[in-house]
Order: structure tokens, then sequence, then C-alpha cells
């Protein structure tokens, strides 16, 4: 049975669309070792929440910076199957939150992931939230607040882990007024 469990959660992982979280496919008893943790360690929760402080501090400063229009490359690291289209690098033009553009980037190895700066901002909020997931490392940019770097795992399940780095950022209009 743990055989045939191994498998199954194997399929859909590789079966899946890939994405940053992989909480979907978490089996409850990791989720419940985690929480027992936090439960038993103070300093497991203290340090997700001051992860979610600091995400929330950083969303305030990205949308202080009122930022209209960017351009970004983002790459991830798993030990997941990617499909042939994930090899594409792709530098993505963002405007109004809705990726509007791409063309091709600098090969900085790992895969092209597509994604706008707020859906980067959700997936973190949602592994730090998930009491079956650990983020390590959750870096913020000093100007603009959003995550540079961050890497997340499932200490139970041994190669669930997930790592995503902005390589560039640009601003290529700002929003005017207030």
């Amino acid at each position: 049975m743990r055989r045939l469990n191994a498998l199954l959660l194997i399929s859909v992982w590789v079966a899946g669309p890939l994405r940053g979280q992989s909480s979907s496919i978490i089996p409850p008893q990791a989720r419940d070792s985690l929480a027992a943790e936090e439960r038993r360690s103070p300093e497991a929760l203290r340090a997700r929440l001051r992860n979610l402080d600091s995400l929330a501090a950083g969303r305030r400063r990205w949308k202080l910076a009122r930022v209209a229009e960017y351009q970004h490359q983002v790459h991830t690291e798993c030990f997941c199957i990617a499909p042939d289209s994930a090899q594409h690098y792709s530098l993505v033009m963002v405007r109004g939150g809705a990726i509007v553009g791409r063309v091709s980037g600098k090969n900085v190895g790992g895969m092209a992931h597509e994604m706008t700066i707020d859906t980067l901002f959700a997936g973190i909020e949602r592994d730090l939230r998930d009491p079956g997931r650990v983020v390590r490392r959750p870096v913020l940019d000093a100007r603009y607040g959003f995550p540079r770097d961050y890497y997340a795992e499932t200490p139970s399940i041994p190669d669930l882990w997930f790592h995503i780095q902005v390589d560039s950022f640009a601003v290529t209009r700002p929003r005017s007024g207030k």
C-alpha cells in the first residue's frame, strides 16, 4: 500500500501542471507532522509568522512603488520533470498586472517560469500558510519589496522542494499620479 501511495504521488506530480505549490498532493500525515512540530517548537511558528510579516511588508512596498509596467525573468528549480516548453527562457512584460508579451531571455539554468509579481507573492504566501510546507529563505528586493528568491520544501517527503529566483527585473513605466 505504501508503494502504491508513492507511485500515485509521483504520477500525480509528474502528470499535473508544473507549479510552485505542491500542497494539493501532500498527504495528510505529512501536514500533520509539520503542524505538530510547530506546536512543539515555538521558534518554528515564530519563523513562519516572521516570514508572513516580511512578505506583507514587501507587498506594501511593492504597492507603494506604483509600478504600472515592468519586465522580468523568473526561473525555477525543482525535483520534477519539465515539459519541453518549460525550457524556453522568457523575459516577460507585465502591464496592469497581466502578462502582455515575452521575448527570449538569458539562459540561466533551471526552467523558465512565466508569472507576475502578484502571482509570485500569492504563491509564497500559500506556501507560508500551508502547515505542510517550510519556506527556508524568502529574499525580498530592497527597493521594490517583491520576492527575488525563495525556497520551499516539504520535509516529510524527500525531494519535494521548489526554488524560485527572479533573475532580472526592470521598471519600464511607473504609474503616474496617485
